[in-house]
């Protein structure tokens, strides 16, 4: 699985350093909520029906400098955001940082990207937006019979009296 990695303002998307330097980590977690609209209330009713996603936002700064300019630094980042597995899906990430860590975010989904611009400086800012991935667990159960306990069959509970498996019994009044 690829990887995303920081050090030193640098960060890596699979092992490829983007352009620009990292200027914020931003983890964002909320509450799902039912909504239900009750008659002679105004507004809804609110139900919490668990948690959505982790979002976790990167903010980088994209310069002008010697070497080249904001909107080519743009260009090389573009390409990142559309990155696909080998089913043709969204890139699944390794996201291996401290702070996400402590927030609980393995695997992230890039699923979001702005630039925006101003016209006072020669830089662009770009978010990137990161949605947490939590894979579906698959588990197999096997389902076993219970054993009544020495007492549970005294007492003709939980089971009744043990028969073997090939006799029916019925009872006719």
């Amino acid at each position: 699985m690829k990887r995303i990695t920081f050090e030193d303002g640098v960060v890596r998307l699979g092992g490829e350093a983007l352009p620009g330097l990292l200027t914020s980590l931003t983890i964002d977690g909320k509450v799902r909520y039912d909504e239900q609209k009750v008659d002679g209330l105004s507004g809804n009713r609110k139900t919490p029906k668990g948690f959505d996603d982790q979002v976790a936002v990167l903010v980088l700064t994209l310069i002008t400098d010697g070497e080249s300019d904001c909107y080519e630094k743009l260009e090389q980042l573009a390409p990142f955001f559309r990155k696909t597995d080998d089913q043709a899906d969204p890139q699944i990430y390794a996201f291996v940082n401290r702070h996400a860590g402590a927030r609980g975010i393995r695997q992230v989904i890039f699923d979001n990207l702005k630039s925006t611009e101003t016209n006072k400086t020669d830089t662009i800012t770009a978010t990137l937006g990161f949605t947490e991935h939590r894979p579906p667990i698959v588990r197999k159960e096997v389902a076993e019979a219970k054993t009544p306990t020495p007492g549970e069959m005294a007492e003709g509970g939980a089971g009744g009296t043990q028969e073997p498996e090939e006799s029916l019994s019925i009872r006719v009044d």
